[in-house]
């Protein structure tokens, strides 16, 4: 459950990201007409990899009934409390938090090149680009630390 909620966050984050690129792109295009398929993808995901861990996760403590690995004795006779992610959701977190840096670095990149341009006073650039650097690094020291 927690790691759905993990995943969600992180899916939201990207769509922003990628929200805030097609914006600058096309910025006459109203991103409320993209905003439904941003929320479809960002909960049709989360739920779908939240399936995935739990099949693969299953299917290795299915495997390994038998097992007198010590690994596996611990993690199949005692309760984790907490928010530990381990296996197959620890890899999925891993790749989904990648790909969010991927797209953030991305988005930060593409909106001080195209925000360079002239047409944009430079109080609107300073302001926009300094609250998107922001969000973006709170986020990734808060993932990361």
């Amino acid at each position: 459950m927690f790691q759905g909620f993990q995943l969600l966050s992180l899916m939201l984050n990207i769509c922003l990201c990628v929200d805030l690129i097609l914006t600058i792109k096309s910025p006459f295009n109203p991103a409320s007409s993209r905003s439904k398929f941003y929320y479809l993808a960002s909960a049709a995901l989360p739920i779908m990899l939240v399936l995935i861990i739990y099949g693969a996760d299953s299917a290795k403590t299915n495997d390994c009934k038998s097992c007198t690995d010590l690994y596996t004795l611990k993690t199949t006779t005692t309760t984790v409390t907490g928010t530990v992610v381990h296996g197959a959701g620890n890899m999925i977190l891993a790749i989904t938090l990648t790909c969010y840096l991927i797209v953030a670095s991305y988005s930060c990149v593409f909106a001080i090149r195209r925000l360079n341009r002239p047409g944009v006073s430079k109080d609107i650039r300073i302001m926009f680009v300094k609250k998107h650097f922001l969000y973006v690094l709170v986020f990734i020291v808060v993932w990361v630390l």
